[in-house]
């Protein structure tokens, strides 16, 4: 079942000049499906989300907050080799038993 994500996911980024900055993603753009009860899978894809940033640009991590709590994904060099100018990934939910977030993990 696909659900509208409910959650804040940040990516922080350096960009041409070396600054570190967070972009927020749409929601839009996020699809999230429910896996079972404790887990959900969100993906992610945006064909054009280095458009507005010059090259070249490094993601450092992936922030996802929901329910006042926040886990940080370490970015993974070897994702989106083929296509630099897109945006994608798959993440992986855990919750408890009471729809609260206790982890997120790369899919």
């Amino acid at each position: 079942m696909v659900v509208q994500a409910n959650c804040l996911i940040v990516v922080t980024y350096r960009d041409s000049n070396y600054m570190w900055k967070d972009r927020a993603l749409n929601e839009k753009d996020i699809t999230e499906t429910v896996v079972t009860a404790t887990e959900h899978t969100i993906h992610y894809l945006v064909p054009h989300f280095w458009g507005p940033f010059a090259q070249p640009s490094r993601i450092e991590r992936v922030t996802i907050t929901q329910q006042g709590h926040t886990f940080r994904l370490p970015w993974q060099a070897e994702m989106n080799p083929a296509a630099p100018s897109a945006l994608s990934m798959d993440l992986r939910l855990h919750y408890d038993g009471h729809e609260l977030l206790t982890g997120v993990t790369w899919n």
